[in-house]
């Protein structure tokens, strides 16, 4: 069996969530590389209040909630994070800030024939 893999970069606000959306949604998808990038201000209001209330940096609460979605997918999911990986100079943001790559790989489907 062959793999297709989609790509998602610097995917803002909805769009990380949607790419998820089309990943679990398309069975001849078998991986999804996902690099979410910056919050939205229109949408991502009640995420970045969940952050504060945790305590956390909203792009941290991102990732999990990013990871959550995949795993429903349902996904294996690796997250890859490196500070060379930071926007800037590396100083924006916590240690976690804009450093994220998710990988999400369908589980093998056994198909029975005969």
């Amino acid at each position: 069996r062959s793999s297709c893999i989609a790509l998602g970069m610097h995917l803002c606000g909805p769009l990380s969530p949607r790419a998820i959306e089309l990943f679990a949604g398309c069975d001849a998808l078998s991986s999804l590389v996902l690099v979410p990038c910056c919050l939205d201000r229109r949408t991502d209001g009640p995420l970045k209040m969940q952050a504060r209330e945790l305590g956390v940096d909203p792009y941290e609460c991102k990732v999990r909630q990013l990871t959550g979605l995949l795993e429903a997918a349902p996904a294996t999911v690796a997250l890859i994070r490196g500070v060379g990986m930071r926007t800037k100079d590396g100083t924006e943001g916590g240690a976690a800030c804009k450093d994220a790559i998710l990988l999400g790989r369908k589980s093998a489907r056994v198909v029975e024939v005969g």
